[in-house]
């Protein structure tokens, strides 16, 4: 059985106690009731303060909880003892049970449980795991020479991007060495040269490899040039010619490798038949240049403002 169903008991009790023997006082000099009967135990002010005082700290406990079972023993102990006194004084009553039992069912409600201290928790060793060591990202081709592209594409270099491959926009020959005999007959000294102008204005670029010396110069007819072409234009090896400067063999069809640097716009471009023309579409602001295949010598970079 649970404090709290005895102490509903003992109340219970009092209570029907306490109304039959207020009935039975009524008209009567008699003293019947308990609570007259143990009011006469406690003669002065001081002891009746420490009953009041007793049953209000014993009451909240057993109703609200509160204050802690301390305290009920603490203020309990001296009514215990003036009961004890008055019993010892006056004889042995009823009253005596009736008053005994909440102090000992506060004392059993209100023991006290000192805290027991808590094991502490044994922290497990957390291990790290081994940090992975951070690659060394290896650089890219910062320019299309640093490129080499196969025959059948080009390099497009565009702002922010690094140069990539991409699928020529013309057919590109396969390569037909010609016979060991067919050489040019010009002379094929001097510095590798691209060079580059506008055929069209900002829509047609047109490249022409050239070699850099001015005594070959004036021996294939430009007097007044330190750079110029292979040979002229009506020259009936001017192909075969120039495919053996750039790429070493006397082939019959040969193009120069392409670079467009795009800054703004859908630019874009296109070639001709033989490769060496760049023709411009689009709208917007880069430039673009001509290189020998194998990446000897590039040309100046042409603006581009469409």
């Amino acid at each position: 059985m649970s404090a709290e169903a005895v102490w509903a008991g003992w109340l219970a009790l009092f209570l029907v106690y306490e109304v039959t023997a207020a009935l039975r006082e009524r008209g009567t000099d008699q003293r019947l009731t308990l609570s007259r009967v143990v009011w006469r135990w406690f003669d002065t002010v001081i002891e009746r303060l420490a009953l009041a005082f007793f049953l209000a700290v014993l009451t909240a406990h057993l109703v609200l909880g509160w204050p802690g079972g301390l305290a009920v023993i603490l203020t309990g102990a001296p009514v215990a003892l003036l009961i004890v006194l008055a019993l010892l004084r006056r004889g042995p009553t009823a009253a005596v049970v009736v008053l005994a039992l909440p102090l000992l069912l506060g004392a059993d409600r209100c023991s006290v449980s000192w805290p027991q201290p808590q094991p502490t928790p044994t922290l497990e060793p957390t291990l790290e795991p081994t940090p992975k060591p951070t690659p060394t990202p290896t650089p890219g081709p910062q320019s299309c020479a640093d490129l080499a592209c196969p025959p059948d594409q080009v390099c497009i270099h565009e702002v922010g991007r690094p140069p990539y491959c991409a699928p020529a926009p013309f057919p590109t020959p396969s390569p037909t060495p010609t016979p060991p005999s067919a050489t040019c007959s010009a002379p094929l000294n001097g510095t590798p040269n691209m060079g580059i102008y506008w055929y069209s204005p900002q829509r047609v670029a047109d490249a022409t490899p050239r070699l850099c010396d001015a005594d070959r110069c004036r021996a294939v007819g430009y007097p007044d040039r330190i750079c110029c072409p292979v040979v002229p234009d009506e020259h009936p090896e001017r192909a075969r010619c120039e495919c053996l400067v750039m790429t070493g063999v006397a082939l019959s069809v040969c193009a120069p490798t392409w670079e467009l640097a795009v800054d703004e716009g859908p630019l874009a471009w296109d070639f001709d038949d033989t490769g060496w023309k760049a023709v411009m579409s689009g709208h917007g602001k880069g430039r673009i240049r001509a290189c020998w295949p194998n990446g000897r010598t590039c040309s100046k970079w042409l603006e581009v403002d469409r």
